[in-house]
């Protein structure tokens, strides 16, 4: 059955990583391997990580054993490391929040009481799949707070209780005017088992693993008391590659000379969030989607041009909206209604491009005429922007 052929997938994968280690353990080779993967590489950070053959296994969706939340009673065990340490096998997924946090938590009031800055990077699991939350989120008897939403509610209420005890913890230091906090995602909501366990993403098209705005226009929130005025509210674009050079500027780093940055300071447009002081307004910069290794969609000023699109496959609509086609292994791994591909058959090509104003119309919906002075401007800016990116 399903359960079964998935088993066989991830116990081949196990046993293929099984078979590398045993290639590379002689001497202390494996463990100096281990070290040079596992690496923080210098600096005051830390990291809570599960393994990999575990995501792999918790991913296809394996909940044969003795544990729904727990794994295959045929030894496809995970572990939970806090940094080069394996902390607890088999992790347990009901309590991995409350880990995080505590972890979390320790790492920052361990820096404050040594009087050394910190980074903290908190990859929260939720709401990504599989979904899982500790018993006191839910489910449980109706009330102002149960969620309408089901697992994924629960899941919510679980990260919103996560980041709250975060941001306690920076209170209770009083260290919170001394700190940048930036909320957000990686991406649009998915859609691969339909909207009863996912998120919303307000109109727009596509979804995670698109390049139509669903896919990469996503919520964020900075706090920075002091610095960065509380309550206002701006629709202009910064990305994820500009928490790097945003960050750096704030601390007083200097970037190294003739480094390629994909991102734009955007400390300026924290402290301000004006059109005119945004890193990609300002500067006329073109901001470019990947699917793959290859640019298919750019965002040039208020223009969205589309060079190439990813199909969607209409016949899944009743568990998955605007679904794509898959193939190969990974249909036969998550079957077809998951993330789109980005392969020549997996696109439709768009010649001329196609440009939308998501500024008037973010759900791009009404593509500006093909030939019009508006759409010739645009499409020549970007391609010249992107061939210089391509260069780089």
């Amino acid at each position: 059955d399903e359960i079964e052929r998935l088993e066989r997938l991830v116990r081949k994968e196990l046993e293929r990583e099984e078979h590398d280690e045993r290639d590379d353990r002689k001497g202390s080779r494996h463990e100096r391997r281990e070290e040079r993967h596992l690496s923080r590489a210098g600096g005051n950070n830390s990291q809570l990580v599960r393994s990999a053959a575990d995501v792999f296994a918790q991913a296809a969706g394996l909940r044969s054993g003795t544990s729904e939340y727990g794994y295959a009673s045929n030894g496809l065990f995970c572990f939970l490391m806090a940094n080069n340490t394996i902390v607890q096998q088999p992790a347990d997924m009901l309590s991995l929040e409350d880990a995080l946090v505590r972890h979390a938590t320790t790492f920052i009031r361990k820096a404050v009481s040594a009087g050394t800055p910190w980074l903290l990077y908190f990859a929260d699991l939720h709401p990504h799949t599989a979904l899982f939350n500790h018993p006191r989120f839910g489910p449980g008897p109706p009330g102002p707070f149960e969620s309408g939403n089901g697992q994924y509610g629960q899941v919510l209420r679980e990260m919103d209780w996560a980041v709250g005890e975060l941001l306690n913890a920076l209170d209770e230091l009083q260290i919170e005017r001394d700190t940048l906090v930036i909320f957000t995602s990686d991406n649009g909501p998915y859609q691969e088992e339909g909207w009863s366990q996912s998120g919303r993403k307000g109109g727009l098209k596509g979804g995670k693993g698109q390049t139509w705005e669903g896919g990469i226009r996503v919520p964020a929130i900075v706090r920075w008391p002091g610095v960065v005025p509380a309550g206002a509210v701006s629709s202009a674009p910064v990305r994820a590659l500009d928490i790097m050079p945003t960050v750096a500027a704030f601390a007083g780093v200097r970037l190294p000379v003739g480094l390629q940055i994909d991102g734009v300071d955007q400390s300026a447009f924290f402290q301000r969030p004006t059109d005119a002081l945004n890193g990609w307004l300002s500067t006329r910069r073109t901001s470019f989607h990947y699917c793959g290794t290859r640019p298919i969609a750019a965002r040039y000023l208020e223009y969205k041009i589309h060079w190439a699109t990813q199909r969607w496959d209409p016949g899944h609509e009743a568990t998955c909206t605007e679904c794509c086609p898959r193939a190969g292994y990974t249909a036969g791994l998550f079957g077809s209604t998951t993330l789109c591909q980005c392969d020549g058959k997996a696109l439709d090509e768009r010649s001329p491009p196609l440009i939308f104003n998501i500024r008037r119309d973010p759900n791009e919906t009404r593509p500006i005429k093909p030939g019009s002075a508006e759409h010739t401007h645009v499409v020549h800016a970007a391609e010249l922007a992107r061939d210089a990116h391509l260069r780089t």
